[in-house]
C-alpha cells in the first residue's frame, strides 16, 4: 500500500494497492503536513493492484475514487509544497509523499 501520485493544484492524492491482497482501508487516515487537515476512509477495501483516487472536494464515492467533501475553494494541499501521509487504522505511518 502506497500514496503513488499527488496533485497539489488539483487537490488529489491517488493511493495504490501493488500487494497480493485486497486492502480493507476503513478508518485509514491522509493527512497533510502539520496535519491540519485530515481524512478518515469510509468503509472501503481497495482491491490488489488496484489504485484510488481521493479528491478533497465533494462528490459520489465509487469503487475508484473517494470525495473529501470540502468546498471548491477549501483547499487541502499547498499548492507551493505540501507532503501527503498515508496511517493505517492504528495509527502506524504506511507511506508519505512530498511535492
Amino acid at each position: 500500500m502506497h500514496i503513488s501520485d499527488l496533485d497539489l493544484q488539483n487537490e488529489w492524492v491517488k493511493i495504490t494497492n501493488s500487494g497480493s491482497s485486497p486492502v480493507t482501508l476503513t478508518g485509514w487516515r491522509i493527512m497533510d503536513e502539520g496535519e491540519k487537515h485530515t481524512y478518515t476512509f469510509p468503509p472501503f477495501t481497495l482491491s490488489s493492484g488496484a489504485t484510488v483516487t481521493l479528491y478533497t472536494v465533494q462528490g459520489t464515492d465509487s469503487a475508484t475514487e473517494l470525495y473529501w467533501g470540502r468546498s471548491l475553494n477549501s483547499a487541502v494541499w499547498n499548492n507551493e509544497g505540501d507532503t501527503a501521509s498515508l496511517y493505517d487504522a492504528s495509527g502506524t505511518l504506511i507511506d508519505r509523499m512530498e511535492k
